[in-house]
């Protein structure tokens, strides 16, 4: 390795030596290699050994770690790239420690690229460059579970400094939803759901950078999502039916909103319950996208592109809604928007003025509300409270699995529970309540005779009924389980709405 100046004549023949110092090598394959280093010699010569020591790993098969990788991510980029053009640095090593900024918006283009949908591609990269920018990573190569997993426990915690750095790295925001932001977060802190969302991001571009060889292995594998189940902040329910039909009637009378007249906005409401689509599915349909001939089945479709699970979608719609919609798109080309929503509708801002028309409260004195995409809940909720196959109710909301169609998406309304018990046929013997209510000796059924022929003592080891020892009313403890109420013998009547 040599250290040296350049020169170079000037205009009356006089030696001008450069301003930096060079370094000249004999790289991994023994050839003469010279690079620019610093107008310092001191600096010069430590870039000297360390791209010594690089060549040297190279001839040896191996690569940068330790302080010698953390050395080549603070290189300037013109070194790093003649080293990579040379075959010192391979590819992996070169981005490792390329800005990560650049990355993210090699990553954007690439999600751009695959056809995301435009607002899933903004929400997933604002959050990985939300999150990397607070946690303070520069290169990918500096990337950490350690701090990922630090930064998260903060905004969880709603602690200060935490918030700080999430805000500040979020970018340019309206001030009253930054001072809003900021209390809520400070309040209640990032709920589970949401902290889950990040690190999901998170994971998906590591998953991508390993894809194209940036990446060796995900930093993040060793974090796991939080159970959301136990942190729940968003809590929907369902309207009942006759709420609901105040809802639509409510809309179809009331004034245009955002440039969508009423009646549009009620047979959108209709057809939002009805097929489960979801907001952005419902900005997608075309007039094409409905066949609403009777004689062949009536349904809607959706190409893989306009759906979130990107899966053709065809759902079947009913006859009364198939007749109005076939009265409301008549005459009109195929390629028109079907409910012709403009770009900037918003639907919770309308959805809000219809409820407060109908007199229907957002959020209910459980603290759980009906938003937008309650309306693709209360499809699941109507159909398994009308008797609906569980299985059919988990096809036509497109879910993979029924567990998320039942546990997630069906709501129970105040009364659903009572009205199922009254489903199940009446098992008391005949005449039990006359003789409960007069008392009569000799009845052929008494409350205490039933619950001691059930009763277990605690400080026996053998239950009656095993050793075949009827228990007695002493030795057994008065179990009052059964109501003392009139029960009516009801059958199998079916649900009513």
């Amino acid at each position: 390795m040599r250290i040296y100046k350049p020169t170079r004549k000037g205009a009356r023949g006089a030696s001008i030596a450069y301003a930096r110092w060079y370094v000249e090598l004999r790289d991994h394959r023994e050839i003469v290699r010279r690079v620019a280093g610093f107008t310092d010699k001191g600096a010069t010569e430590e870039l000297g050994r360390k791209l010594e020591r690089l060549a040297q790993l190279k001839a040896g098969g191996e690569g940068p770690t330790g302080e010698l990788a953390r050395y080549v991510e603070t290189m300037p980029e013109r070194i790093r790239e003649r080293l990579a053009a040379w075959g010192i640095l391979g590819a992996r090593q070169l981005v490792a420690s390329r800005p990560l900024p650049r990355i993210l918006e090699e990553w954007r283009a690439s999600l751009v690229a695959r056809e995301t949908t435009a607002e899933h591609v903004e929400r997933t990269f604002k959050r990985v460059r939300a999150l990397f920018g607070a946690c303070g990573f520069t290169t990918l190569s500096s990337v950490s579970a350690r701090a990922v997993e630090r930064h998260l426990r903060g905004l969880r915690e709603g602690d200060p400094q935490a918030v700080a750095l999430h805000l500040r790295a979020r970018g340019a925001m309206p001030e009253f939803t930054r001072r809003r932001e900021r209390a809520r977060l400070l309040e209640r802190g990032l709920g589970a759901k949401a902290s889950n969302h990040y690190l999901a991001a998170a994971r998906q571009f590591m998953a991508w950078a390993i894809g194209r060889g940036y990446a060796s292995e995900d930093a993040l594998r060793v974090l796991h999502p939080l159970n959301a189940r136990v942190d729940r902040r968003h809590l929907r329910r369902a309207l009942s039916e006759e709420e609901l039909v105040r809802l639509v009637q409510a809309a179809h009378d009331g004034p245009t909103l955002g440039a969508v007249p009423g009646p549009v906005r009620a047979l959108l409401y209709v057809v939002a319950v009805e097929t489960g689509l979801r907001a952005s599915e419902l900005k997608a349909l075309r007039v094409a996208s409905f066949s609403v001939d009777e004689g062949s089945g009536a349904f809607v479709e959706l190409p893989a592109r306009a759906t979130k699970n990107r899966e053709d979608a065809r759902i079947a719609l009913r006859a009364t809604t198939a007749r109005a919609l076939a009265g409301f798109l008549a005459g009109r080309g195929a390629l028109e928007p079907a409910f012709g929503l403009p770009a900037a509708w918003r639907p919770p801002r309308a959805l809000l003025r219809d409820l407060e028309s109908a007199r229907i409260a957002y959020v209910d004195e459980s603290g759980r509300r009906f938003d937008f995409h309650a309306l693709r809940g209360m499809q699941g909720t109507r159909l398994l409270a009308h008797g609906a196959n569980p299985r059919a109710a988990q096809t036509l909301m497109r879910h993979a699995t029924a567990d998320m169609t039942l546990s997630v998406y069906a709501k129970l309304r105040p009364d659903e529970e009572r009205r199922a018990l009254d489903l199940l046929p009446d098992l008391l013997p005949r005449g039990a309540e006359g003789a409960r209510a007069t008392g009569t000796a000799g009845a052929p059924w008494a409350p205490e005779s039933v619950a001691s022929s059930v009763a277990f003592r605690a400080a026996s080891s053998c239950s009656p009924v095993h050793s075949g020892r009827p228990a007695s009313a002493a030795q057994a403890p008065r179990t009052a389980f059964l109501a003392p109420a009139v029960v009516e013998d009801r059958g199998l009547e079916p649900l009513t709405s």
